[in-house]
């Protein structure tokens, strides 16, 4: 969670700022910067927004390719329209 605490502060943004970015809650924020579980499509927009790589998120994935790479597949469909959304 270090890299999207990083990203977060760099960008000046809020928890709450952030989740209306993606479209989840401030809870769910707070609660994945404490280290709880982010669900694969949640995975998929945060890092079509920031950039940041899926394991880096989940470190758990690292040792599942068949995991990271439908991670990678989804997230390459939805990667553009989610950045588009952000920089609006």
């Amino acid at each position: 969670m270090e890299k999207l605490i990083a990203y977060l502060r760099d960008k000046h943004l809020t928890q709450k700022a952030f989740a209306a970015t993606i479209g989840v809650t401030e809870g769910a924020v707070s609660q994945w910067l404490a280290g709880g579980n982010i669900s694969i499509d949640n995975l998929v927009r945060i890092q079509g927004v920031t950039g940041i790589a899926v394991q880096d998120l989940a470190p758990q994935l690292r040792g599942g390719k068949s995991g990271a790479r439908d991670v990678r597949r989804r997230s390459q469909s939805k990667a553009k329209r989610l950045r588009e959304a952000a920089n609006a």
